[in-house]
């Protein structure tokens, strides 16, 4: 009897932990294996302080091509619990995704759509190949991207998101990078090695604890104009001031040196 692979690859280097996408046959299509080996894996780097950064990849030609098609096949059975259990599992992962605790960096080749464009988007960094193709197919199949909507709204912004999602038309990573969605495109993987890694050492001269209290703050969205946000802000700069990082942060600055963290 032969041994399923897995899903989901998980490689660590250093301080850099590569998830990638294993369904190469399906373009690494979403199913709830997938999304609850990427939710688990994503919960235990959360509490791991070595990694300070995440790489979010697919094998094969394809980044990943959104919802499984025999999972979509199967569900038109499935009963209406049924159906919202797996619509919680995929606003889990995007959920879990957003707010996890590191940098993320995503990086597409081939095919990104439905569901996957989610995936991009919920990433704090987006690194493209030329010849990637973006579409947010689900209004082509009936289906709404209710969930992911909005983490794409968050990235390129309302007006331009109804244009894409309602069209469900195709466009390239020229107009994904002109939208904000993806931040640097690469032909070659030299050149994607180099963005990674120029990435990779800026994400590692940051404080750790700085980077994960602005992360959190980045994510919540608070509200500007409110009293209680003031407050909520002015508590944690204060209380960074008074920690050993920023201690040790301001040391190394003045005495022209990188912070420990950064070793």
């Amino acid at each position: 009897m032969s041994v399923p692979e897995k899903v989901l690859i998980v490689e660590k280097s250093e301080s850099i932990v590569t998830l990638i996408l294993n369904r190469p046959n399906v373009s690494n299509a979403l199913n709830p294996d997938l999304m609850q080996a990427l939710i688990s894996e994503l919960d235990a780097i959360s509490h791991d302080d070595n990694i300070r950064t995440v790489l979010l990849k697919g094998g094969g030609d394809n980044f990943c091509a959104g919802a499984d098609v025999a999972w979509l096949k199967e569900a038109r059975n499935y009963t209406e619990q049924q159906n919202l259990k797996d619509a919680q599992l995929l606003a889990k992962l995007m959920r879990t995704l957003t707010a996890i605790n590191k940098t993320t960096i995503c990086i597409i080749q081939g095919a990104a759509f439905g569901g996957a464009v989610g995936l991009v988007a919920c990433c704090d960094i987006a690194i493209a190949h030329i010849d990637s193709k973006f579409c947010f197919s689900e209004l082509k199949l009936g289906l709404t991207p209710a969930i992911i909507s909005p983490y794409v709204i968050s990235a390129i912004g309302s007006k331009a998101a109804r244009r894409w999602i309602l069209t469900a038309e195709t466009f390239d990573s020229n107009e994904a990078e002109r939208l904000g969605l993806v931040h640097k495109i690469f032909s070659t993987e030299l050149e994607l090695e180099k963005h990674i890694m120029r990435f990779v050492d800026l994400i590692n001269a940051t404080g750790p604890e700085a980077m994960e209290v602005t992360k959190q703050l980045l994510v919540a969205k608070p509200d500007y104009n409110s009293a209680a946000t003031d407050i909520h802000t002015t508590q944690l700069l204060t209380q960074l001031r008074a920690g050993e990082e920023a201690q040790e942060g301001l040391k190394a600055f003045l005495e022209k040196r990188p912070p420990l963290w950064k070793n």
